[in-house]
């Protein structure tokens, strides 16, 4: 496995890095985490991904992680020396698109070693919980899977790589040889009773228990919080009382708000009708914990006997965004003596082998990769 971190961020020398990474025997896939700030366009970067002779996967995120250290601008390149299978899934928002058939179509690959499964999906896009639950109902919980939401907090833009060009509202899911262990936590804890969910649409909320969702999330979080809405931005605020949908025995699957649209809160990732959430609350500390957990569930998940090769971080850019500059101590608080890279997502991905693939916001997620 060769990690490379390009740090200029400039199309020209994202296209020389592709190229000096694509030339190495040593590779056989790539996988490639660009920043938001480099402000990649099909029209500044698609050459370079179509010329590249070796398949390619990836996308744009807020920021990258490499060595410890995050970074708004720049690239990291993770060359594979096992070859991959890259399975791209287009229009996930749009209602006709029919996750399972496309899916379904892969199962002869299920011939083959797949340990470690990669999966990334614009995190703007409509319909993630539908297109999550189609994986898991096409290959079960076999796989290890682990990934996240590319794009910006600011709206939706092309930010998938796909070997035909960047793309917007599109998913890859990459199944590989490499063996792994993956852990998922997040260190919020509710502050409030279970509410109901009585209205919404896909990520949109627009009731909770019979009222306007805004007005039931305010009278929750104004007191405990000691702000007001009606003096800081919603997100300012939001930002520190994530929403979590409760599940049996595990911890709360979360849901970031992230912003208000009159009475109804728009969040990452679908709150379906009839579930009940919790508002949720966290400090430094609690996070942070979150983050240790889940390193150390990868690691005691990753198969005995094999050769661990590096670390693979996943974090929320809302927890970055809330933790500010305790971030630092929550990426060295995952740091060892492995190689790390990642990406701060728009939502996280993952599954062990042994749970329900779930689609996360505000949630850390340590993949130990072998190969």
């Amino acid at each position: 496995m060769i990690i490379r971190f390009e740090p200029k961020g400039t199309p020209e020398a994202f296209a020389r890095s592709l190229r000096d990474m694509c030339a190495s025997e040593e590779v056989a896939s790539i996988l490639l985490l660009s920043c938001e700030e480099n402000a990649f366009t099909p029209e500044r970067v698609d050459t370079a991904l179509r010329g590249c002779p070796k398949p390619l996967f990836g996308g744009v995120f807020p920021g990258v992680l490499h060595e410890g250290r995050s970074y708004s601008r720049g690239t990291v390149m993770a060359g594979f020396s096992s070859p991959v299978r890259v399975v791209r899934i287009r229009n996930v928002s749009d209602g006709g698109t029919d996750f399972e058939e496309v899916l379904e179509k892969e199962t002869a690959f299920s011939d083959g070693p797949r340990r470690m499964t990669f999966v990334f999906v614009d995190g703007m896009s409509r319909r993630i919980s539908a297109f999550t639950e189609a994986l898991f109902d096409s290959f079960g919980p076999s796989l290890n899977y682990v990934g996240g939401g590319a794009g910006s907090l600011s709206g939706r833009k092309p930010c998938i790589f796909t070997p035909e060009g960047l793309v917007e509202d599109g998913a890859l899911v990459v199944f590989t040889d490499i063996q792994g262990g993956v852990g998922a936590a997040h260190g919020w804890s509710p502050v409030s009773v279970p509410i109901k969910v009585t209205g919404s649409r896909l990520n949109v909320i627009d009731s909770l228990n019979w009222e306007p969702a805004f007005d039931v999330y305010r009278r929750v979080v104004e007191p405990h919080s000691g702000r007001s809405f009606g003096s800081e931005r919603f997100f300012d605020l939001a930002k520190a009382y994530p929403l979590g949908i409760g599940r049996l025995d595990a911890e709360f699957v979360v849901r970031d708000p992230l912003m208000r649209i009159g009475e109804s809160i728009v969040c990452v990732g679908e709150v379906p009708e009839g579930s009940f959430v919790s508002v949720l609350h966290g400090d430094a500390e609690s996070l942070l914990r979150g983050a240790v957990r889940a390193k150390q569930a990868a690691s005691e998940s990753f198969p005995p006997g094999a050769e661990k090769r590096a670390l693979f971080f996943v974090d929320c850019v809302s927890r970055a965004l809330f933790l500010q500059d305790d971030f630092t101590r929550e990426l060295a608080a995952v740091a060892d003596s492995l190689p790390m890279f990642g990406a701060l997502t728009v939502g996280e991905f993952a599954n062990n082998g042994r749970e329900y693939l779930e689609f996360f916001n505000k949630t850390a997620v340590a993949a130990v990769l072998g190969e």
